[in-house]
Order: structure tokens, then C-alpha cells, then sequence
């Protein structure tokens, strides 16, 4: 994911399936059709790949002759981001007419169109949520927005690392993320493998736990391009004596990882989006962690902004101390300011 993006809307049809009663949605409805909608653009994914015809192109500049695998990780669109776009975008419309999303690409249409997708079609979750009463109340038409990044790690997935590749919904309320679904569509067979949750009621999986306790070990996670930049490496150099750190490409999954244990930190330099953070950050805090910008200030998720780039960096951790012991690290020393600018 990275800049770029619009918001896709459609008007409420008379009689069709909203599921919403007043204008409000029922949380376990909308995760159940994000989870199924996920597993669906998981499955356009995975057929794209195996066709071999990716169709991978400068979504930035028309005409750009360089091979994919050297353009820029926010420049870089194929068939496959497309069209799981289109499947997850298309099914949402359908089943909750009216409902804002705001998607990383911009639903051109694809070669297949999709049937419209009925909610009565969709699996129930395999666990009953239990739904803390303010948050049920809050899930309206008006102050909920999905942010929906169908394929996130696309310079991966032309690269052939399909393990970096998350299809990401995220369901923000009044501007902060409440709920999410990341579904990994290389790894767990032939649905993929899903991570879905929401604040206040917990996160849930194909796998058994689905989240993990933070490591013994302090292991932070970043990515090649952030680990190249000023304030980044300093925090690395400062945090390197406590722990470790390994390198790896893809927002969407360095936030699994940070969830389910495997890493305690996950640093960010600027260039992600808010369809990048929105469902991991809704997990982490359902988990018990945090996620902010470089200073430790929360991301507003506003539909119609200038920008949704996350431009101030992120720090996303497996608890509140764990956040609190990298925000430090990033601290710029005295006058080190302009040197250490993101």
C-alpha cells in the first residue's frame, strides 16, 4: 500500500440486503462478510499468480518501461490488486448499501464482473462476539468507513515472496479504527489464512491462538527502506543492545507479527497508509498493544483528507511498555533534530 487511493461509495437500494437496523450495523454481520469477502479476493490473487500474467505496471507514471521488481513498493499495481479490489469493494456495496470505504486502488473494472454478493450467502463467524454496548451503538452508516487495501506487498508478490502478501480490511469508527481482517492468501490451504477482531471483544483465527504473547526476547521488526533512514537506524542502534532486530518487507505483515509474538516492535519510516495500519492497528489494540506515529500520537482515519499517508511514521507494539521503551528510542538527541528528520 501507499499514497494514492479515492473513496468509493454507492447510494442505499430499497430492499436490499444492509443488514443494518436504523442505519446501524451489527458487528458480527460486517466481520462475517469482510472475512468471506477477504477469503474471495484471496482466491482472485492466488488465481492471477497462478496464471503468471500479473500484468504488473506503474500505477504513478504511464508508460514507465522499468521492470517492477525496481520501481518504488508504492508505485506498483497488478491485475491481481484489481481485481480483489473490485471482488471485496463490489461484495461490500452490495451487502451494506451506502456503507463509506475508502480502497488503496481505484475499482477500475475488471474483465470479470462479480455477481452481486448477497449477505444471506455469507458463513457465519465461527465464534460468537460478544459486543461491548457502546461499540455496537456506534457502528452507523454515517460514522463507519472501511479502509480496504486488497493486496498489500504487491512489489512482494511480483517478487515472488507471497508470504508478504495480506489482503487488509480495516473498520474505522468516527475516525479510529474498531474492528479489522487480514487474511494471509498464501499460507493455510485453500482459503488462505485469517486473523479478524475487534476492540473490546477480542481477535480471532484460523489459527489456534490466533495472537501471541510478546517475546521473551526484544525483537524489533522493520523494513529495508526504514532501516535505511536517520531516525530509524538511531532507534535500531539504541534499542540493538536489548535485543535484536530482523528485516521485513510488507506493513500488513510485520503488524501479524507483532500480534502474534513473533516480534515486539515493528518500525515504520513515512510512506505507508491508513488502508495499511487500519486493520492491524484494530487488532492490536483488541490484543492488548498499541499503535501510533514516530512522537506516540494516534492516526485519525478521516475519509476526504489531502493525504492518507501515514507521514509521520508508525511504531506499532505487542503491549503499552514495549511502545513506550521504542518511542524513547526514537527520541532525537539534543540537536540531532534536523539529522534525524523522518
Amino acid at each position: 500500500g501507499g499514497a494514492g487511493g479515492r473513496q468509493l461509495r454507492t447510494a442505499a437500494a430499497p430492499g436490499a440486503p444492509s443488514g443494518p437496523v436504523e442505519g446501524r450495523l451489527a458487528l458480527a454481520s460486517l466481520l462475517a462478510a469482510c472475512v468471506h469477502l477477504a477469503r474471495q479476493g484471496g482466491r482472485a490473487i492466488r488465481e492471477v499468480h497462478a496464471a503468471g500474467n500479473l500484468g504488473a505496471h506503474n500505477k504513478k507514471a504511464e508508460g514507465d518501461s522499468r521492470e517492477a521488481q525496481t520501481m518504488e513498493a508504492t508505485e506498483v499495481l497488478t491485475v491481481a490488486d484489481t481485481q480483489a479490489q473490485h471482488v471485496i469493494v463490489s461484495g461490500l456495496q452490495s451487502m451494506f448499501p451506502g456503507i463509506r470505504i475508502v480502497g488503496e486502488e481505484d475499482g477500475a473494472p475488471t474483465a470479470s464482473p462479480v455477481e452481486p454478493a448477497q449477505l444471506s450467502d455469507v458463513p457465519a463467524l465461527p465464534v460468537s462476539l460478544d459486543v461491548p454496548a457502546p461499540l455496537a451503538d456506534s457502528l452507523t452508516l454515517a460514522d463507519t468507513c472501511l479502509w480496504v487495501d486488497p493486496l498489500d506487498g504487491t512489489l512482494e508478490f511480483v517478487r515472488g515472496n507471497l508470504g508478504h502478501v495480506v489482503v487488509l480490511i480495516g473498520v474505522a469508527v468516527r475516525d479510529r479504527p474498531v474492528a479489522g481482517v487480514m487474511l494471509q492468501p498464501f499460507a493455510g490451504g485453500d482459503h488462505g489464512l485469517v486473523t479478524f477482531g475487534a476492540t473490546g471483544v477480542g481477535v480471532f483465527g484460523d489459527s489456534t491462538p490466533a495472537i501471541g504473547d510478546a517475546p521473551e526476547d526484544f525483537i524489533v521488526a522493520t523494513e529495508e527502506r526504514s532501516s535505511q533512514t536517520p531516525r530509524i537506524r538511531q532507534g535500531l542502534q539504541r534499542l540493538g543492545g536489548e535485543g535484536r532486530h530482523r528485516v521485513g518487507q510488507g506493513c500488513g505483515q510485520n503488524l501479524l507479527k507483532v500480534l502474534r509474538g513473533e516480534s515486539s516492535v515493528f518500525l515504520q519510516a513515512p510512506g505507508s497508509s491508513r488502508w495499511d495500519t487500519c486493520a492491524g492497528e484494530a487488532l492490536l489494540m483488541a490484543a492488548g498493544g498499541k499503535l501510533t506515529d514516530l512522537e506516540g500520537r494516534p492516526y485519525l482515519y478521516t475519509e476526504g483528507e489531502r493525504s492518507y499517508v501515514n507521514e509521520r511514521g508508525v511504531v506499532a507494539a505487542r503491549t503499552p511498555a514495549l511502545h513506550a521503551r521504542a518511542i524513547a528510542a526514537l527520541v532525537p538527541a539534543d540537536g540531532d533534530q534536523g539529522a534525524l528528520a523522518s
